[in-house]
């Protein structure tokens, strides 16, 4: 686990090497090659500086180096490489989203702007106020919302 106990060393490079860690300039999609080649960096790296511990990634790629994310929504890296995109993704892996128990999760951060998904039919919608609910009590939603409970 990372010093501050909230992802795994190797469960926080592999969300920087899904935002470009491990990429070019000018890259538009994040290819397995450029995760293995990352995490087998960055692993080690981190688990010696922060644990003063050896974690080394066991990749088994017999297969094609197919790509796996869209980098900054397709945009790509800009000219600086992930140099000029770090302190972006440092910010997008700091909203942490961590399982409690069976259907439920905790989101910590601002999540202004983020696409939550959850339950079995895992419908995104996106824009004001779209919402499914099966089931719920007590639930405001809107500005200035406000629960009115029956008596």
């Amino acid at each position: 686990m990372r010093p501050d106990g909230s992802l795994s060393l190797f469960t926080y490079h592999l969300l920087e090497a899904l935002q470009g860690a491990g990429n070019r300039p000018g890259d538009a999609t994040v290819r397995l090659s450029n995760l293995m080649n990352h995490l087998g960096k960055a692993v080690p790296e981190s688990a010696r500086a922060l644990c003063r511990a050896e974690q080394t990634p066991f990749f088994d790629a017999a297969t094609e180096d197919f790509p796996v994310a869209l980098l900054r929504g397709g945009k790509g890296l800009p000219a600086g490489g992930w140099a000029a995109a770090q302190a972006e993704a440092a910010a997008r892996i700091g909203r942490v989203v961590q399982a409690l128990g069976e259907r439920s999760v905790a989101i910590g951060g601002d999540v202004t702007g983020s696409v939550i998904v959850t339950g079995d039919r895992n419908t995104v919608q996106q824009g004001k106020y779209n919402i499914q609910i099966d089931q719920a009590s007590g639930l405001a939603i809107g500005d200035g919302a406000t629960v009115h409970r029956g008596e």
